[in-house]
């Protein structure tokens, strides 16, 4: 169990380091060939796109064939989509192709290590676990671009190339160390359902788990898309400032996911749930109060690690319901996950255009909102049990 537990907590950072090596140099690649900034938003949008769309049949698929199975599909299908990019890196189409199959099989990949951690986890090491893969996904992003940015002194292709061979390689390791033993197949009754029906205790908590999923990655990449114009319009923000605020932040994520989050007792996540929205909310308000560089690393650090609060710990009460349907409640929180990754930089962005700052204010008003839901529901949050 602790074997399997390391290798797919090793996997998490691999394939999120290998997604972030691509980021230093994919603006570079594609405003040289075409000219037009927007193809990297649009080429964002398509990834995530196609992870909401197939995120739920890779969970599903794997409840009923196996996670060993789905996660090998998803390490070959994910490299499959780093090679395209690199092999066509002077055809716009081809890279477009090349997101949207890294985006079909980001879901199989989050969808089966997940749903494996569940697997192998109890109500005294779920946090832990699942806090342990959030580290490893933070490390990654620490890790993948500064490698990346390396690499691309070699040539611009070179990042693309060593993303997909680490995927290759992990699938040699998935086959000989990764086994399905605590795996208890699903048999779908319902043969005329294109996706199975998940019972949760109170229908009512999976769509306010799966939208407080949606909400914190929509406001997660809806900052991530104009914080650094907000800095640079107050302060005259650099891209190296930008950088290190998100090396600070991407630490202190991973400090607190591989700590704090891991020791969270069963029953009590709701209040931490709470706790991350109210981190957020501030983080958004005090921005607008005041700012200044340090202010906005001290700001970046109580919104990420608020909103890992948020994302961890729902996925927790998620899988913890869902019995030996976690893959496919897994692929759901992505899928949920995905839809924020979409629409979160579009709205963020447009509505900055016109009300500059003000987004944060809204922004703040969501979270604290959110807070209000969470304490009308927070008896049927504690009282949710394995299924």
């Amino acid at each position: 169990m602790k074997k399997t537990l390391l290798i797919v907590v090793f996997i998490q950072f691999i394939v999120y380091a290998g997604f972030g090596m691509v980021i230093p140099v994919m603006p570079e690649i594609v405003t040289e060939l075409s000219g037009i900034a927007g193809h990297i938003g649009g080429m964002l949008a398509i990834y995530s796109v196609a992870s909401f769309i197939t995120s739920p049949s890779w969970g599903a698929l794997a409840d009923r064939k196996g996670r060993r199975l789905v996660l090998i599909i998803g390490l070959i299908g994910y490299a499959v989509g780093f090679f395209i990019f690199a092999i066509f890196i002077d055809s716009l189409m081809m890279m477009y192709l090349s997101r949207f199959v890294s985006g079909i099989f980001a879901g199989a990949l989050y969808a089966a290590a997940m749903s494996t951690l569940s697997d192998i986890s109890d109500d005294t090491t779920r946090n832990r676990n699942l806090g342990l893969a959030g580290m490893a996904i933070g490390l990654g992003f620490i890790f993948g671009p500064a490698t990346g940015g390396l690499l691309s002194l070699v040539s611009l292709a070179a990042p693309f190339y060593l993303a997909g061979t680490l995927m290759l390689l992990l699938v040699p390791i998935v086959l000989i160390t990764v086994k399905d033993a605590y795996w208890v197949p699903v048999v779908e009754v319902d043969k005329s359902r294109l996706l199975p029906k998940l019972e949760l205790p109170d229908a009512g908590l999976l769509k306010l788990l799966l939208f407080m999923s949606f909400t914190a990655s929509f406001l997660l990449t809806g900052l991530e898309s104009v914080f650094q114009v907000f800095g640079i319009d107050q302060i005259a923000m650099t891209p190296a400032e930008m950088g290190l605020l998100f090396f600070i932040g991407g630490t202190a994520l991973a400090i607190v996911q591989g700590g704090f989050l891991r020791k969270i007792k069963t029953g009590k996540e709701y209040i931490w749930i709470t706790v991350g929205q109210v981190m957020s909310g501030l983080a958004f308000v005090l921005m607008v109060v005041h700012f200044n560089l340090i202010l906005a690393g001290v700001y970046l650090i109580l919104f990420i690690v608020g909103n890992a609060m948020i994302r961890t710990l729902s996925l927790s009460l998620i899988t913890r319901a869902s019995g030996n349907r976690s893959g496919y409640a897994s692929g759901l929180q992505f899928s949920a996950d995905s839809l924020g990754r979409i629409f979160g930089p579009l709205v963020f962005a447009f509505t900055y255009d016109v009300l500059s700052g003000t987004i944060f204010l809204i922004a703040g008003g969501i979270s604290f909102i959110l807070i209000i839901v969470i304490l009308f529901n927070r008896s049927r949050l504690a009282q949710i049990e394995a299924a």
